[in-house]
């Protein structure tokens, strides 16, 4: 009779053991998100990946919370962190994603290079959760703009972390070695499905008895519902932001009709690029006088070159060129100045004074003045396929 009662004892005490087991596993199941930690993402950024220092385990959840505003440069706008899907439709961007010009992460199988093929990207404007569920996980972030050098602004990021749910949505596929993009809304692949199946084959575990009370891990995929605000993530998407990049059509309008705002824009055919006038004066070469347009001035490099800038100026790119007209001002009749254009430099551009092919002395070079008009005109437009 002594020993059924032990029995009973010792069957009574493994079941409160396997309760207290149950609920120590919801517990570590249901941790709370870990602090938010702050970033700070230069509007300059673009392939120059901003290193957050964090390698993320399997299941880790990755929820970004950004503000501010970057000035993407001539002409193109301003934008938040969701970005615009109306961009300049050329390759080079850091990311191939449907958003442009806002925040995008990256997560790479690499500690230290942020162009690493195995890798998987996500735009602001298109979600701002996503679960890491590779082996290794290291988070990047950037601006997606394909020539960010003469951007201004920043974003300001908050990374919080937290633990993924076994059913939540938007699972990191496996790396993959190609450049394609793949994107959080993608439908998933039979990779993708063979991922979350791997996922789920713990809870077979549960088939021990006293493990069932663990089946309450169900509560913590509630976590779905914030992995819901993609929704609002999909509001961005009209695109009423690029429309003031329109804009730049009723400008042209407006320097017909005489507008002060568009005073500074040269007259042309309607559908074309913008030009405007950006320096013009008559000056010394060497950079005595003044009443320049724009500050434009002269230094002499030696006998007969001299280099001519003015504010503001930078080498044409390929977004934009110059035009150089330039005239002989001189009382002296003994010579017969000639002007020959040599090429933009870093800090100016370059022409060459001579006397018919030869060297002035430098006597004859002081009474020598240059009468300058320089103008620049746009070729951005012909990136988007307006023009060919």
């Amino acid at each position: 009779m002594n020993r059924n009662v032990s029995l009973k004892r010792f069957a009574g005490a493994r079941r409160a053991t396997l309760v207290v087991i149950a609920i120590l596993c919801c517990l570590n199941f249901a941790a709370p998100e870990a602090r938010a930690q702050r970033f700070t993402v230069p509007g300059t950024s673009g392939h120059k990946w901003i290193d957050t220092k964090l390698d993320l385990s399997p299941g880790t959840s990755v929820r970004l919370s950004a503000s501010g505003k970057v000035d993407v440069g001539s002409g193109w706008g301003v934008f938040e962190p969701e970005g615009t899907t109306q961009f300049a439709n050329v390759p080079g961007y850091p990311a191939e994603t449907r958003s442009r010009y806002g925040l995008v992460a990256r997560l790479t199988e690499s500690r230290t290079n942020p162009n690493d093929d195995l890798r998987n990207d996500y735009s602001y404007g298109e979600t701002r959760q996503f679960c890491a569920g590779n082996a290794s996980n290291h988070l990047w972030l950037t601006v997606n703009d394909d020539d960010a050098a003469n951007n201004s602004g920043e974003f300001v990021v908050e990374v919080s972390l937290g633990v993924c749910s076994d059913n939540a949505s938007g699972l990191t596929a496996p790396f993959k070695r190609q450049s394609k993009r793949r994107f959080p809304d993608d439908k998933a692949q039979p990779d993708d499905e063979k991922v979350t199946q791997d996922r789920k084959e713990p809870s077979g575990d549960k088939g021990a008895s006293g493990d069932k009370g663990a089946s309450g891990d169900k509560g913590p995929s509630g976590d779905k519902g914030p992995s819901g605000d993609k929704g609002p993530s999909g509001d961005k998407g009209p695109p009423g932001d690029p429309g003031p990049a329109g804009g730049a059509g009723p400008q042209s309008e407006a320097t017909r009709s005489g507008e002060a705002r568009n005073e500074k824009l040269v007259e042309h055919p309607e559908g074309l690029p913008r030009y405007e006038i950006v320096a013009a004066g008559v000056i010394n070469l060497f950079g005595e006088g003044s009443g320049s347009y724009n500050n434009l001035r002269a230094a002499t490099l030696s006998p007969d070159r001299v280099l001519i800038t003015f504010d503001g100026y930078r080498p044409p790119d390929r977004r934009f060129q110059y035009i150089v007209k330039a005239l002989v001002v001189s009382e002296e009749h003994s010579i017969n100045p000639l002007i020959t254009f040599v090429g933009f430099a870093p800090d100016g551009f370059i022409l060459t004074v001579s006397n018919a092919g030869l060297p002035l002395p430098i006597a004859q070079l002081r009474t020598v003045r240059l009468m300058i008009e320089v103008s620049r005109f746009e070729l951005r437009t012909l990136r988007i396929g307006k023009l060919y």
